[in-house]
């Protein structure tokens, strides 16, 4: 039973010991700098004002650095004139630039992404090389709730 065991653990051992390095080196050729334009967008506030594309409203969120399963990079977004505004985790705006900082899940997937000073908190997964699904929400006073679709320019 002893030797059994061993025997196990002595071939499992090379695919636990590299089964994160080779997910983590399987996203080496991902690169997800550059300007991402939302194309379609919907959310909700806790004030119960809805949010879509078109009319004055936009998104992007610009990637400056990729390095591995980390990266940084800041989002944009504009509301029309005529909107309740948006807290940028400051104030009540109708458009703001907050940083964000992201990090490749363990599911070698998706990607967990917090923003700054602001608290919202989204999801990517990159749907392929020039597509990104973004679901975001942020809790508290402010709270809002969106999904988007965003294309690399």
């Amino acid at each position: 039973m002893l030797k059994t065991t061993l025997a196990a653990l002595a071939l499992a051992a090379p695919f636990v010991l590299t089964g994160p390095a080779a997910a983590i080196e399987a996203q080496a050729d991902v690169n997800l700098v550059g300007t991402w334009v939302a194309t379609a967008y919907a959310g909700q506030t806790s004030r119960g004002t809805s949010i879509a594309l078109g009319e004055g409203n936009w998104a992007e969120i610009e990637i400056t650095s990729h390095d591995g399963p980390v990266f940084t990079g800041v989002m944009r977004w504009g509301l029309a004139s005529d909107e309740h505004g948006l807290h940028d985790g400051e104030a009540e705006t109708t458009e703001a630039e907050e940083n964000i900082i992201g990090v490749l899940n363990l599911d070698d997937t998706t990607y967990s992404v917090v923003e700054y000073p602001d608290s919202t908190v989204r999801q990517f997964l990159l749907t392929n090389e020039n597509t990104l699904e973004v679901v975001s929400y942020e809790a508290g006073p402010n709270a809002v709730v969106s999904r988007a679709t965003y294309n690399r320019q």
